[in-house]
C-alpha cells in the first residue's frame, strides 16, 4: 500500500512570471497560471478529439536539440487530495518559445507512455494537449511565450511500485504544430522532473 504524506523526493517550484497559454482536460485556456483545472472524474470519457496523428515521415527528435522550443515536462504523484482507493497523477508540459518567430494556430500534443496503459484507470485516450484545430499564437514580440499542455488522472494506490517507477521514467514523446510547421521531440528520462508525495524511491 502507497503511503500518503510523506516529503517530496524531488521538488520543483514553477514560477510562472511569463505569459503562457494553457490547455487542460476539463479546463479551459487559463492565462499566466497554473490553477483552476477541476479533476478528471473515474467515468470520464474524452469530450474532444486530439491531434494524435503521426505521418509516416515525422522523425522525433531529443527535446534538447530542438532549435525553436524549448520542451520542460513535470510528472506530479499524489498532489491532490486522494479519494478511496485511488491517487492522483499529474503530466505538464511546458513549451516555450526561443526564437522571435511568430508561430501562428499553435497546437500540441502530449503522449502518454504505452507502458501507464495497464496503471492509469481512465485509459481509453492516452494523449493530451490542445483540443480541435484552432490553435493559439506563439509571438514573443507580444510577450505571448508559449503553451502549457497537461493531463490530471488517477492511478490506483496499491499499484506495484517497481511497475509505477519504471512507467514514469518512460520517455514522454510531443508533436507541436502550426501554420507552416510542426516538430516532434522525445522528452527522456534525464529530462523529466518527477514530484512524487508518496514513500517511493524514484
Amino acid at each position: 500500500m502507497l503511503m500518503r504524506g510523506l516529503t517530496n523526493i524531488v521538488h520543483k517550484k514553477i514560477v510562472m512570471n511569463k505569459k503562457y497559454f494553457l490547455m487542460v482536460i476539463s479546463c479551459s485556456i487559463i492565462v499566466f497560471t497554473l490553477t483552476g483545472c477541476n479533476n478528471e472524474t473515474l467515468s470520464t470519457t474524452p469530450s474532444t478529439m486530439y491531434d494524435d496523428y503521426i505521418p509516416d515521415e515525422a522523425i522525433f527528435i531529443d527535446s534538447s536539440e530542438s532549435e525553436k522550443f524549448t520542451y520542460e515536462a513535470i510528472i506530479i504523484v499524489n498532489g491532490f487530495e486522494d479519494k478511496d482507493d485511488y491517487q492522483s497523477l499529474q503530466y505538464q508540459i511546458k513549451i516555450t518559445s526561443k526564437t522571435d518567430d511568430i508561430y501562428e494556430n499553435f497546437r500540441a500534443t502530449g503522449f502518454i507512455p504505452d507502458e501507464m496503459k495497464n496503471i492509469m484507470e481512465i485509459n481509453t485516450y492516452m494523449v493530451f494537449g490542445s483540443a480541435g484545430e484552432n490553435g493559439t499564437i506563439i509571438n514573443r514580440h507580444n510577450g505571448q511565450q508559449g503553451l502549457i499542455i497537461a493531463r490530471t488522472t488517477w492511478i490506483p494506490k496499491n499499484i506495484d511500485l517497481d511497475k509505477l517507477k519504471s512507467a514514469l521514467k518512460k520517455t514522454l514523446r510531443v508533436k507541436t504544430i502550426w501554420d507552416n510547421g510542426s516538430e516532434y521531440v522525445n522528452i527522456k528520462n534525464d529530462d523529466l522532473k518527477i514530484q512524487i508525495k508518496i514513500d517511493m524511491d524514484i
